[in-house]
């Protein structure tokens, strides 16, 4: 049931977050009719627990290093060495 609530909310575009303790939601004009709002007030706990595991399995990504523009040569991949190849085959079958 909370699940389905959850999904309901995200297809009506309704933002869901939590502030503290506070479940805060953002929803579009007219989206939050009485029986929706009564439906969350009801599984409000349920909403909680749920943001709250999803929070918690969130992955970080490490981020990418910049390269600096000093060097003169980098090292490519099998795939961009492929396309490499690709591409001066096809130039020598096409002349282009």
């Amino acid at each position: 049931m909370i699940f389905d609530l959850y999904f309901k909310l995200v297809q009506l575009k309704v933002r869901m977050d939590l502030v503290g303790d506070r479940l805060d939601l953002n929803a579009p004009k007219g989206v939050l009719t009485q029986e929706l709002i009564a439906e969350i007030q009801d599984n409000k706990e349920g909403l909680i627990k749920l943001i709250r595991s999803y929070k918690k399995r969130k992955i970080v990504y490490n981020e990418i290093p910049c390269i600096t523009a000093e060097l003169e040569d980098y090292a490519v991949s099998d795939g961009q060495r492929r396309l490499w190849l690709l591409q001066e085959l096809n130039k020598g079958l096409f002349g282009r």
